[in-house]
């Protein structure tokens, strides 16, 4: 028996050791801080030259990416390169799009190449310069551009988007439907934003031949939107839109809200930071599917909201964190507020944290049925209850350690589970 386990201990230590991949000489280090449309081992696979780090601080070269969205519906990647020991100071950034029907082999050849162009003035300062052969395509001519650069759709972009979830046995059933179409038309001067949607639930218990019951619950909503730049800091918008959910007892809910936004900093630094305040005020016309716990069927209500949310992109992680404060003004003891914020950090070699949290303090739930709701409502969830707060917290600790080094993919038996 001795001598089989050192054999089993050998085969674990050992063979691995055989196929074991070492660092690449003369290749320099990176780190790819990458959350959105990364394939890191595609990557691996295919930029053979770079030797891929598990921490910032072994690097020689550290990337990190941000993602906003943009007028297309797509999104604008930003690169950020930063130089580190023998690149110290050399830094670069590079920023590109992705069509909103982007497949994933189109997602990851563009953040491929994007990665190359990016990468290649650090090359050149390496042994592997001798290697490197490139070629520059020839821009089209003037009228060629002129042509490529007209739009038939005037920068407006619409969507379609459709999910059905089911699932069931023999006692009980449930069925979740949503839907919702968009048109969006986006330009450094102004932005349209349009949407409506609805969604449909279904729960079905069986408990025998003679007894069951059925809860059902759903809504729709419009909304609008219609945005001006002012300039680098400023803008205004009239904002409007109408829902129905029965989960808050609103047959009917619609309202229309001027507004208007300032940024600390400026618009075109949103990739890496943004430090805004918002103030939006206006009517709102309730009306209810039962009779609420003011013994009100309908109602006009005046409201408004203050927000401020500040996010920043550092080398060492993220941060981000916000507060909307919402009153009517018939009765400013009817008020909401709520603080939420989350960070990325990156505190020392091989350990990250993150955490994102939310509390809000509720005193403003003027559409409560006066019946309450059923104990099975409560338990279903398909009716809203009374609360003075409502809170949510996530906390994430990892701490990684042992080879510094990560170009090795290896797919076998992946997401193979007994």
């Amino acid at each position: 028996m001795k001598n089989y386990l050192s054999l089993l201990l050998f085969a674990v230590l050992a063979v691995p050791a055989l196929f074991a991949q070492g660092a690449r000489d003369g290749a320099p280090h990176i780190f790819l801080d990458c959350q959105w449309g990364c394939d890191h081992e595609f990557l691996k696979t295919e930029l053979t030259y770079v030797n891929f780090m598990r921490d910032r601080a072994d690097a020689d070269i550290f990337i990190q990416q941000t993602a906003v969205a943009n007028g297309s519906g797509g999104v604008q990647y930003t690169l950020f390169l930063f130089g580190q020991k023998q690149f110290a100071g050399q830094n670069d950034t590079l920023v590109f799009h992705l069509p909103p029907a982007a497949s994933e082999n189109d997602s990851r050849q563009t953040m491929k190449t994007q990665l190359e162009r990016g990468l290649l003035p650090y090359l050149l300062k390496t042994p592997l310069a001798k290697n490197i052969s490139f070629s520059v395509r020839q821009e089209p001519s003037e009228s060629n551009a002129r042509e490529t650069a007209r739009d038939p759709w005037n920068f407006w972009t619409f969507s379609i988007r459709g999910n059905a979830y089911l699932n069931g046995q023999k006692v009980a059933k449930s069925l979740e439907l949503f839907g919702n179409l968009e048109a969006n038309r986006i330009t450094e001067q102004q932005k349209t934003l349009l949407s409506a949607g609805g969604d449909y639930g279904r729960n079905a218990f069986r408990f025998d031949d003679t007894l069951s019951e059925v809860y059902e619950n759903g809504g729709y909503y419009f909304s609008a939107a219609q945005v001006f730049s002012i300039d680098a800091h400023w803008s205004y918008g009239l904002f409007g839109g109408a829902r129905q959910a029965q989960y808050n007892n609103l047959k009917m809910s619609a309202y229309v809200n001027p507004g208007v936004e300032f940024n600390i900093f400026p618009y075109k630094d949103v990739a890496r930071r943004q430090l805004a305040l918002r103030y939006q005020a206006g009517p709102r016309l309730n009306r209810y599917f039962d009779e609420t716990i003011y013994f009100k069927i309908n109602e006009l209500l005046w409201e408004h909201t203050l927000g401020a949310s500040y996010k920043q992109v550092f080398q060492w992680g993220n941060f981000n964190l916000g507060m909307r404060s919402a009153t009517y003004l018939h009765d400013w003891s009817l008020n909401e507020t709520n603080i939420f914020g989350g960070l990325e950090l990156n505190l020392f070699k091989g350990f990250n944290l993150n955490l994102f949290g939310e509390y809000g303090l509720l005193r403003n739930q003027i559409e409560l049925p006066n019946d309450g709701a059923t104990k099975e409502e409560a338990l279903l969830r398909i009716r809203q209850l009374q609360t003075g707060y409502s809170y949510f917290m996530y906390c994430g600790i990892s701490y990684t350690f042992g080879s510094i080094y990560s170009n090795v993919v290896n797919p076998r038996f992946n997401n193979f589970e007994f």
